[in-house]
């Protein structure tokens, strides 16, 4: 499986125990309804949830824009503030199952708001089928046994309710693009939906009681709410939704009435009647349709990615963001994001031509990264670490790494070196012909290489090397002269260079021991050696 089939997988798998957890929390929600209001039971469970992403991920949130700010604000508000309470308040108004059919028009309502103001493309034909098939198979799991009566009142809050998580699923959406670690975005989510919740705190009379907690059965119950509902299930909704798209991640709504009968046989010890069995065979046929696309129809998951010259992958706060302000000041486009997790998410959603990259990532490592990213892509990655042992820089080199940078290092050179290595990267090849040796042919038209016709995978440095030593061939090259026409940039030390050289004999040579091309010349440099005649 590659890595978009296992991200998809993974983002099936986490919208499924999300949805599980959810139809589980409906019986919870009513157990608590006897002793606590909807107010209470929102600020206690998500007051707790927050706390516990606190201690699970302590990192502080780089800061954001005034707009991007606002996506978290509003996300808070629709999302728990609005969403919970009116369809909390609804329920005093109108049956439980008037509020799941009508909660059940959130896949279709996030549809249509993606279609507006996301991809501005039409949801197709078997979204829509879908939808209707799922929809009739919740009314039919609903109203199984129980006569159809409306509530305007009631019936209209779960209808808001509905509209208030699709706007939540579309900022999300936003809020993914911004490279952020999905625990730092719910945990950001959750304090604005607190303070939302305020102003209806203060309505209410809102008091602090913990008597109702001396009860098994309410404390269980909340810290259900907290922990696995509210903690965990936002942040793998969080996950699935940025690996399949909130239209995709909203359908496993379809599946929380299913769940909720599954709970009330095991709990409730209630009987499935065969409308029941029905509905829930409708509702499944739903989810499939709507998660169906045709290929040539299939609308984007996401807006056109955000290209960048650099991104910095770095937990240092302070460094991070006074770098990445310096090179944008100088017109070198540059974003920062803090781990690992945030680095792979950027690039579902954004592009960059090179990375610095830090060793030490928290509990990760940037060599392991490295080694991933150099999976699914070549641009240049320049490590920036304060570690000085040589062996950490022959590491990095070796793994894939196109440059070793120290810390503290000067911002000024930094930019230097970096937007020495964009010129050559982003340039493109003046000299438009093939070159041939052995069984290695160079295309300069493509900047490509091919051994037997099989395409060589050379990083961006070891190219540029490489086309400069054949250029440049039968004539010995010095190392001063390499460094300042390859890499155009006097601060790159020996260790660099033979690492690059060792890889190009890996790749190109017969024997990289006994080279045949690529030759050392002890005391000066190298000389691509070839015969011409």
């Amino acid at each position: 499986m590659n890595l978009n089939g296992q991200n998809r997988f993974f983002g099936h798998a986490a919208a499924l125990f999300t949805v599980f957890v959810w139809g589980f929390a409906f019986v919870t929600v009513v157990v608590l309804l006897r002793s606590f209001s909807p107010v209470e039971i929102l600020f206690y469970r998500f007051t707790l949830a927050t706390l516990a992403l606190y201690v699970i991920y302590p990192r502080k949130m780089k800061r954001n824009t005034l707009k991007q700010e606002l996506l978290f604000a509003f996300a808070g508000l629709f999302g728990v503030t609005s969403y919970f309470l009116l369809q909390d308040t609804a329920l005093l108004h109108t049956a439980a199952s008037n509020a799941s059919v009508i909660v059940s028009f959130a896949p279709i309502l996030t549809g249509l708001l993606v279609w507006l103001f996301v991809t501005k493309e039409r949801p197709n034909g078997s979204f829509f089928l879908g939808a209707v098939c799922a929809v009739m198979g919740v009314a039919l799991i609903s109203f199984a046994g129980i006569q159809l009566e409306l509530h305007p009142l009631g019936d209209f809050l779960v209808f808001v309710s509905a509209l208030s998580w699709a706007i939540y699923s579309v900022l999300l959406k936003k809020i993914g693009e911004l490279g952020h670690h999905p625990i730092q975005v719910i945990r950001r989510v959750f304090i604005y939906g607190l303070l939302f919740l305020i102003p209806f705190m203060i309505a209410t009379g809102f008091q602090f009681e913990f008597q109702c907690f001396t009860e098994p059965v309410n404390l269980l119950s909340m810290l259900y709410l907290a922990f696995l509902s509210s903690a965990t299930g936002f942040v793998l909704w969080n996950f699935a939704l940025g690996r399949l798209g909130p239209v995709r991640v909203s359908g496993y709504l379809y599946l929380i009435p299913i769940i909720t009968v599954v709970a009330s046989v095991l709990v409730l010890d209630q009987t499935v009647t065969l409308l029941k069995a029905s509905g829930i065979g409708l509702v499944l046929i739903g989810l499939v349709l709507s998660n169906r696309r045709t290929r040539a129809k299939e609308p984007p998951e996401r807006e056109r990615p955000m290209k960048y010259d650099c991104l910095i992958v770095d937990d240092e706060q302070a460094l991070s963001e006074s770098t990445c302000e310096y090179f944008n000041l100088f017109d070198v486009k540059t974003a920062w994001v803090a781990d690992e997790l945030s680095c792979l998410d950027f690039f579902r959603n954004n592009e960059a031509d090179l990375i610095l990259l830090d060793i030490n990532l928290g509990e990760a490592s940037g060599f392991d990264l490295c080694k991933h990213l150099r999976k699914t892509m070549d641009i240049p990655i320049l490590f920036i670490s304060a570690r000085t042992s040589d062996d950490d820089m022959l590491l990095a080199l070796n793994i894939g790494g196109d440059d070793y940078i120290q810390k503290p290092y000067s911002l000024s050179v930094l930019l230097a070196k970096v937007k020495a290595v964009l010129k050559r990267y982003q340039g493109t090849v003046s000299e438009a012909d093939v070159f041939a040796f052995g069984d290695v042919r160079i295309d300069f038209t493509t900047n490509s290489v091919f051994r037997e016709e099989e395409k060589l995978e050379l990083k961006a440095m070891e190219y540029k090397l490489l086309s400069y030593l054949v250029r440049n061939r039968n004539r010995v090259l010095s190392k001063d002269e390499l460094f300042k026409e390859v890499w155009e940039d006097s601060f790159v030390g020996d260790n660099t260079l033979n690492v690059h050289v060792r890889h190009l004999r890996e790749k190109i040579e017969e024997n990289p021991k006994e080279p045949r091309y690529i030759k050392t010349i002890w005391g000066t440099g190298y000389v691509f050696e070839v015969n011409e005649t």
